[in-house]
């Protein structure tokens, strides 16, 4: 085990990192995908359906006293409510500091970054808004848990190493919250993976879902809104015959006839924003003592403008407050916002594994960064090494380590075998006594070994919108090799893998706003392997290195036998040759004794007499 230079490694990581970028939604691309706003049918109890129903009943209530009292548009609530929040990283084996599986450091951001937002103190605030009740401090708060629902130090992440639950929709990912969420009564529960079908989703009490592309300050603001009450801005598109029934209920939101928008400002898609002539209506016309018709509200958070969000209403915020004073009354007695001390034994893995394996041999010395994040200098650390689920052998790690310090650790190298195998790194006993937190210990890659493997140059010719396109190099068993997601063209244009001679493989490519752009894979002695021509949004090529059947008509039903061998190439489960005399049925009830004829195919008997 070597321990080397800590200033080159981190630039080769962020090296590494560099291509990934935050997630910007355009103005009305893929806003279907985004969020459903309310929980999903498939997911709502009859329970849940009639706390809504009498929320609902309880909040026109409390809004209307709060105009007759002249409290609704009270800008200091005076106390400010603080929200522990727990974000549970679902992955499958990506290095910490990837988008997939995003350090400390980056959640920490994303919550300051939502605080400002929430408090309208973000960078460019306050905005100039002719609307006085736009930009406005929320007074909600949110901390990144310090106390876990036992008492104990929690850096208030949790990573979970669950291939079966990374890449799928947001259902499943529902049901795995409903097993792994913490104490939803005191922790707002925030689940990141990549989920298939939208961008981000509240489920309830057991709190939101965000695909980790989309993850930051901003879209936190958008899907916490759901989970503190808050409806879409364009629901309900124009009606306003009542500003706390119709639409998101929310009355100085001025209707919105759709989602998105053509730019940041002076859109009025509706007309309708004088029609309840109520007091309750700011936007009553203005010979009934309000503010008249308004622009559409582009800068709401509410809305599907990522590019344009800046601000909270004053209605939402009555709204949010409301719905956390009614309904989630267990938070101001939660103590995850309670200052906890470091533990004293901490040994955590602070950036991603780096693992070279050349494409032919099939050994590689993993690097990682070992950081104290105790409270004690580290004298001894028992590094684990799992192949497979299986123990593979153990290190012995000795020196000093003071508290907060890193060690860059090369381990020695590991031979594989060929194929797929999945490597854990996990760090124990830390000076011989119990790590306090040992889900920030391990560290996970899936490996692809192939001795005596080839190159695959992918090509990938962009289009304007590069950071929606993905691909997955898979194997013959469904493992995922190697994957891209929100490809930049500066960096994902020429990809190099690794394919093993005589073995097949699925190449996938994806789009999410239009054709996938073309593309090609090519074998390093020039055989072109795949191409695509953008035709659809998504294409699979299914293909074999060195494939012997390439001269012989190919294999169409890849069961192993060339055309022109094959008795049916278009069926997989019948149609192979057999060899002559073996025993068949010609279906032919008048004939006994079936045998398979010289040419491997046919299937003949003799006539009964």
């Amino acid at each position: 085990m070597k321990r080397i230079n800590i200033t080159f490694l981190f630039v080769l990581i962020c090296g590494y990192l560099l291509a990934q970028n935050t997630l910007s939604i355009e103005n009305n691309t893929a806003t279907d995908l985004i969020c459903p706003g309310e929980i999903p049918n498939e997911l709502i109890t009859p329970e849940e359906q009639q706390r809504q129903a009498d929320f609902e009943t309880l909040y026109r209530a409390a809004m209307q006293q709060k105009i007759a009292d002249g409290t609704m548009n009270l800008k200091s609530q005076q106390q400010i409510y603080t929200i522990p929040v727990v974000v549970h990283i679902i992955h499958d084996g990506q290095d910490v500091g990837t988008v997939q599986n995003p350090d400390e450091a980056t959640v920490r951001g994303y919550i300051d970054e939502a605080n400002a937002h929430f408090s309208h103190t973000q960078p460019g605030a306050p905005f100039t808004y002719t609307n006085p009740n736009y930009g406005i401090d929320t007074e909600i708060q949110f901390c990144l848990a310090s106390t876990d629902p036992d008492g104990n130090y929690t850096n208030g992440i949790v990573r979970h190493y669950e291939p079966e639950y990374y890449y799928v929709d947001y259902t499943k990912t529902a049901r795995y919250a409903e097993r792994t969420a913490w104490d939803n009564t005191q922790y707002l529960n925030i689940f990141i993976n990549y989920t298939t079908n939208v961008l981000g989703i509240y489920i309830g009490a057991n709190g939101v879902i965000i695909r980790n592309i989309g993850f930051n300050g901003t879209f936190f603001c958008h899907e916490v809104g759901h989970w503190l009450g808050l409806r879409h801005t364009f629901e309900g598109g124009c009606t306003n015959n009542d500003c706390l029934t119709d639409g998101d209920k929310i009355c100085d939101t001025p209707p919105k006839a759709s989602s998105g928008s053509s730019g940041c400002g002076g859109q009025n898609n509706c007309t309708a924003d004088e029609n309840d002539t109520s007091t309750n209506n700011p936007y009553r016309s203005i010979s009934l003592g309000g503010m008249g018709d308004q622009p559409d509200m582009i800068e709401n958070y509410m809305d599907y403008t990522q590019t344009c969000w800046s601000t909270f209403t004053q209605g939402q915020k009555n709204r949010m407050r409301f719905y956390h004073e009614t309904y989630q009354t267990g938070f101001p007695t939660s103590i995850g916002c309670n200052p906890q001390s470091k533990p004293n034994l901490d040994a955590s893995i602070n950036i991603g594994m780096i693992l070279d394996i050349p494409c032919g041999q099939n050994s590689g010395a993993p690097i990682f960064a070992m950081e104290n994040s105790g409270a004690t200098t580290l004298t001894s650390v028992d590094i684990e090494i799992y192949l497979n689920g299986n123990l593979f052998r153990t290190d012995n790690w000795t020196g000093s380590l003071p508290a907060g310090d890193i060690e860059m650790m090369e381990l020695d190298a590991i031979t594989f075998e060929n194929g797929y195998t999945n490597l854990e790194i996990r760090l124990t006993n830390p000076n011989g006594q119990t790590d306090a937190i040992p889900s920030n210990s391990s560290i996970f890659r899936n490996v692809h070994a192939v001795q005596g493997g080839v190159e695959l140059e992918l090509a990938i010719a962009f289009d304007g919108f590069t950071y929606i396109n993905s691909w997955q190099f898979l194997d013959a068993n469904g493992n995922i090799l190697g994957e891209k997601e929100r490809l930049n063209v500066d960096f994902d244009s020429q990809t190099t893998l690794c394919g093993d001679p005589g073995s097949c493989y699925t190449l996938i490519m994806n789009d999410n706003y239009a054709a996938v752009n073309d593309y090609s894979l090519t074998q390093s002695d020039g055989t072109v392997l795949v191409t695509g021509d953008g035709v659809t949004s998504s294409q699979s090529d299914y293909f074999c290195i060195n494939d012997p059947c390439s001269g012989n008509g190919g294999d169409a039903d890849n069961d192993g036998f060339c055309a022109d061998v094959d008795c049916d190439d278009n069926n997989f489960y019948e149609g192979a040759p057999q060899a002559p005399g073996t025993a068949c049925d010609d279906g032919d009830i008048a004939t006994e004794n079936d045998v398979i004829q010289a040419d491997n195919c046919t299937c003949l008997g003799t006539l009964i007499c």
